[in-house]
Parts: C-alpha cells; sequence; structure tokens
C-alpha cells in the first residue's frame, strides 16, 4: 500500500497531443521507481522500453510448444480537472479513512502495481512458468495507445507472438447498486468492447453586428442539428445484455429474476427503464454525447461559424460510415458539415466459452473470500488499450479485481479516485493466482 501510495504521486499524465506536455522526466521517474521498488522483476526477467515509455516484461516459459499469454495495464492518467473539489490533493497518494486518494487509483496506475506486485512474488516462490508471460505497461492509453499499447503490439507480431488470450482493465466486481434487481455482487468480464469516434459538426453562416441578427445563424443551425441528435438516439440492443443478465438473474429476487432471465420476452417492455440508467443504457446501444462546444469570442458578434465535437460509443455492427449516415439524415441540413476526429472500431465479437475465459473466472472466484461469486461477461462500453491487441490475440478479456459501487465507479476520470486499502491488497492476491494459473498454461487443470 505504501508503494501505490508513493506511485500515484508521480504526474505520468496524458495530454493531448496539441497541449503542453509534460517532460518525459515524470514517466521516467516512474520507470525508476518501479525497477527499485521490484528488483527481482527488474534484474531477473528481460525487459525493454517500447514507444519512449512503454514497457514490456518477458517471462520465458519452459515448454516452447505452448502458447504465450499477456497481462496489460497503463502507466499514464487523466489530468485531474477542478483540483480545488477533491477532497484529497490529486497527486497526494494520500492514505486516509483506509483509502488510498489520487489520480490512477482506479484507472489504472493501480493495476501496473498490483500487477509488479504479485510478479515479485511470484519470483520470490520460486515458480517456474510453463508458458511464456508478457507484462505490457503502455504509457499513452488515455490518447487512444498508439505510441505505447500499438507499438508493443507492433513488436510481438514482428518476433511471431500469437497470444491465447490478454487480460487488461475493464470490468469490476459490481457492487448490487449497478444493475437492476442485483442482491450480491457479480464479477463483470468484458469480452468485446464498443469502438470509439469523434465527430466535429461545423455550422456557418453570416456573421455581424448583434444589433441586426440574420434570421438563421451559424449558432441557431448548430442548436437546432443538436435538439434533433438528442431526440433521434441509436436504437437499443439487447444481445450483449442478454449473457450478462442470464447469470446475473441468479442473483435477483422476484420478480427481477424473471424479468431479466428473459430478456427475449420481456426485453421490449424493459428497454425505457434501460435508457434511463447510464451503465445499461451504454452497453444497450450506440451512444453520442457531445463534449466540446465553440462559436462566438465577443458578446456583440454573431460568429461566421459554430463547431460542436460529439464523441460517439459504437455498438459491435456499427462503423464510422453507418454512423455518419445517420447522423446526415437526423440533421437534414448540407450547411453543416460533418468530419470524423478519432476512429477506432468496435472489438471482434468476443467469447466466454474459451478456456482461457473459464481460467480468469477460476482465477475470480479462487481469490474472492467473501463466498459464492458469480462471474459474466459483458459488454465494455468504455474503451481500452486491447483495440491495439486484436491482431496478436483472438481472445481479450477486460477485469480489474476491485469490488466498485457506483459512486466508487464515477470517481474514474473524475474528481476524488481512490481505492480501498483492502481492495487493493485483494488486487494483487487475485493477480498473483491469476498469474500461478496462467504460468501452468495447458497443464492448467481447473479450480
Amino acid at each position: 500500500v505504501s508503494r501505490l501510495q508513493v506511485g500515484l504521486q508521480f504526474k505520468t499524465i496524458s495530454h493531448p497531443p496539441a497541449a503542453e506536455q509534460n517532460s518525459d522526466s515524470d514517466f521516467e521517474q516512474f520507470r525508476a521507481f518501479l525497477q527499485q521498488s521490484y528488483p527481482r522483476v527488474f534484474s531477473q526477467l528481460p525487459w525493454q522500453v517500447i514507444g519512449e515509455h512503454s514497457v514490456l516484461i518477458q517471462w520465458a516459459g519452459t515448454d516452447a510448444s505452448q502458447q504465450a499469454a499477456m497481462l496489460i495495464a497503463h502507466q499514464d492518467v487523466v489530468p485531474v480537472g477542478d483540483e480545488a473539489s477533491w477532497t484529497h490533493p490529486p497527486f497526494s497518494g494520500a492514505l486516509v479513512g483506509g483509502s488510498v486518494w489520487g489520480r490512477g487509483a482506479l484507472d489504472d496506475k493501480s493495476s501496473v502495481l498490483a500487477i509488479l506486485e504479485a510478479l515479485e512474488l511470484a519470483l520470490a516462490n520460486g515458480i517456474e512458468p510453463a508458458r511464456t508471460l508478457y507484462f505490457g505497461f503502455g504509457h499513452d492509453e488515455e490518447l487512444g495507445g498508439r505510441q505505447g499499447a500499438a507499438k508493443i503490439a507492433d513488436y510481438l507480431k514482428q518476433q511471431g507472438v500469437q497470444l491465447e488470450f490478454v487480460l487488461d482493465e475493464g470490468g469490476v466486481i459490481a457492487q448490487p447498486d449497478m444493475l437492476p434487481g442485483l442482491l450480491e455482487p457479480i464479477a463483470l468480464v468484458g469480452v468485446a468492447e464498443k469502438g470509439y469516434l469523434s465527430l466535429s459538426l461545423t455550422a456557418k453562416a453570416d456573421g455581424g453586428h448583434s444589433s441586426s441578427p440574420a434570421s438563421v445563424t451559424a449558432i441557431s443551425q448548430l442548436q437546432d442539428a443538436m435538439n434533433k441528435l438528442a431526440d433521434a438516439p441509436f436504437a437499443q440492443r439487447l444481445d450483449y445484455l442478454e449473457g450478462t443478465f442470464g447469470l446475473a438473474s441468479q442473483k435477483m429476487a422476484m420478480p427481477d429474476k424473471l424479468i431479466f432471465s428473459n430478456l427475449w420476452f420481456f426485453g421490449p417492455l424493459i428497454k425505457p427503464m434501460l435508457a434511463e440508467m447510464k451503465s445499461a443504457n451504454a452497453m444497450t446501444r450506440t451512444t453520442m454525447v457531445p463534449t466540446i462546444l465553440r462559436a462566438g469570442a465577443k458578446d456583440n458578434v454573431i460568429p461566421r461559424e459554430a463547431n460542436v465535437v460529439y464523441n460517439l460509443r459504437l455498438l459491435p455492427g456499427d462503423d464510422k460510415d453507418n454512423i455518419i449516415a445517420h447522423v446526415r439524415d437526423v440533421i437534414d441540413n448540407p450547411q453543416i458539415s460533418i468530419e470524423a476526429l478519432t476512429y477506432n472500431p468496435p472489438s471482434p465479437a468476443g467469447r466466454a466459452d474459451t478456456p482461457s475465459f473459464s481460467l480468469l473466472k477460476d482465477s475470480i472466484q479462487q481469490s474472492w473470500q467473501q463466498g459464492q461469486l458469480l462471474v459474466a461477461p459483458y459488454l465494455m462500453y468504455a474503451g481500452t488499450d486491447l483495440t491495439n491487441y486484436y491482431g496478436v490475440s483472438d481472445n481479450q478479456y477486460r477485469f480489474l479485481f476491485v469490488p466498485l459501487n457506483s459512486e466508487e465507479l464515477g470517481t474514474m476520470h473524475n474528481i476524488n479516485e481512490r481505492i480501498d486499502a483492502e481492495d487493493y491488497i485483494g488486487m494483487i492476491n487475485f493477480y498473483f493466482q491469476f498469474i500461478r494459473n496462467a504460468a501452468q498454461g495447458s497443464n492448467y487443470a481447473g479450480q
């Protein structure tokens, strides 16, 4: 826990490319801290820096015929936002009220440290893996991972490495308030993730003095388009919800148990309720929300241009072209231009019937000390570094072994990000268990 506290003090912030960058020393100092804190890992295992600040570690297996596997996490964090609103300073690593506070406590620096804690422990215990394990720690996940995870994946591809699976951040141990009708915690493992698309909509019109406005301005055109888009959300789909709730319904009381175990029948009736719940809504449709709005610069000047940026998260099956076509049809205004800024397609469809998913499920259940814990697949509605690894593995899993309620989950990319110290110990325990199981490869015989 004390090492986590120190690790959260390094300001490894990912800034947008156009913004002022932190000096490289932030990442270099953090890497030096890791080398000092985990001497067995960095002295006994071959490792290298890729893409300036990302780290790749290899733990060679004894059986070259076995397919390798990989654990990843990211060193970088998002900016702190309104620093004055934090209860404890965002780079303090303060241990207060049983929790460690700071940017990266959940997303995702804690995973970097917990994986290294577990790997250090595995080496200390003399574990020898049958199959090779890789550990990758990117440095620009919050910007899409182009200089970090993507270059690690390219390196592995060049080496001819095809991984059985990759485990990254993503799902959590969801507390009952996170899903409708849930009575007990449930582990949600992301087997797929939504795509990422940012669209820039720009309206142009004559400007001039605000004392004699035209009937249509750039702002009014953009306002009309935004209102139309708000009134025309993308259609709901329940296909990725059925696998999650088919299992989660086992931990529900009637009538929720009946309803959510039979979405094929009750789905149309509960869609309006799901639409009002942030997490459930995100799992059932492509979402579109305005995040940046730009227009005038002076109160008595009508701007000639108004712009809004929308961020969309795409369900598998949607792509950039059909999304842009939908937006054009809805706004129905050829005077508004549409430009795609950033695009990552949705992941390939994930599976929960593979040996690697069973290994992960066993490791989760072996690490949970509070009774039986159901493990359910789900659709990850945020983005991860795994989008860069599709070419080197057919199986990608997204899971963080930490129990969270809705309020705690909401601190990611927000103020007051923190992790319970005991939960962090549990995370280390899980990674140790998972590494020990994964190291056996095809020799792993189950629980």
